[in-house]
């Protein structure tokens, strides 16, 4: 009878190994066709908490390099506006020099001063320009109030 328990036993033992050798070779296969390591996170949830990190980081990484992209755009948007502000700027200085000639007639001092007006008034709207998410680039910590404006024939920064 002891012959009997024990061979029993061996059977269930190797049959076991065999089932396990054969669940090893089942996630082997798994592994290989899915080109990962790991199926599911009871597999290891060590990897599985650090994976989910790695997630997270990487989702950080890619808003910081669009907001840095976003940045730069931007700047380089606000790079070409003060160039065209020094534009007007020399433009202004230059029918001014005009304007204080002795030769000019009234006319033609009057004329120059609309000029003047007309730079003053594409210089304000430069200002009050917006970006593409709507705020006005000038505009500071209020990006949504128009920072300049005018009130009869005076410039004013809204404050």
């Amino acid at each position: 009878m002891m012959n009997r328990i024990s061979s029993f036993h061996n059977y269930q033992t190797v049959q076991n190994d065999m089932r396990r050798q054969e669940n090893k070779i089942h996630e082997n296969h798994a592994q290989l066709a899915s080109g990962k390591q790991l199926q599911k996170p009871a597999d290891s949830p060590l990897a599985t908490h650090y994976l989910q990190k790695l997630k997270q980081q990487t989702q950080q990484l890619d808003q910081y390099d669009s907001a840095i992209t976003l940045s730069r755009n931007r700047l380089e948007h606000q790079e070409v506006m003060l160039g065209e502000t020094e534009q007007f700027a020399d433009s202004a200085k230059r029918l001014t020099m005009q304007a204080i000639n002795g030769a000019l007639s009234p006319e033609d001092r009057e004329a120059k001063a609309r000029e003047v007006e007309e730079l003053a008034q594409n210089f304000l709207a430069l200002a009050n320009t917006r970006d593409e998410s709507g705020n006005y680039s000038f505009a500071g910590t209020k990006p949504k109030t128009q920072p300049f404006f005018v009130d009869g024939r005076a410039y004013f920064l809204r404050g």
